[in-house]
């Protein structure tokens, strides 16, 4: 697996986790874990996913080993935001009150792939209606 792989199963792991396909997402965010062991965002996607479930036991172990963890992954930054969330719904849960709310949005970072895409897609409109004559290689 490549160097983005961990990332990658983050992604679709929290794709799969917003669409209520948390068995799913389970097996994304682990796989994610599996390349890089500490990798926070997907420790507090773990914890995300088990609290949506209702196991507030896994999801209170998952947000504090986000929180004790030394994120040592290589290809990305830590997640500030992953971090805060782990702090403060494990805080939440060991207090006994009721979280706040999980959020519904996307993340930042499918936000940033969908204006990729569309740009990409826009980009390869644009291309296929050069007319091949003008370029140096095409037409006679």
């Amino acid at each position: 697996m490549g160097p983005g792989g961990a990332l990658a199963f983050l992604s679709r792991g929290d794709t799969l986790r917003y669409k209520g396909e948390f068995a799913r997402a389970i097996e994304d965010y682990e796989r994610a874990l599996q390349i890089e062991p500490k990798y926070i965002p997907a420790l507090a996607g773990l914890g995300l996913t088990y609290e949506k479930m209702g196991d507030l036991t896994s999801a209170r172990r998952e947000f504090k080993q986000a929180t004790i963890s030394e994120n040592k992954f290589r290809f990305v930054n830590p997640s500030p935001s992953a971090l805060e969330t782990a702090q403060a719904r494990l805080a939440a849960l060991d207090s006994g009150a009721a979280p706040p709310a999980i959020p519904v949005s996307l993340p930042k970072g499918m936000n940033f792939l969908r204006t990729t895409i569309s740009m990409m897609r826009g980009a390869k409109r644009r291309t296929s209606s050069i007319d091949s004559s003008t370029t140096p290689f095409g037409g006679g």
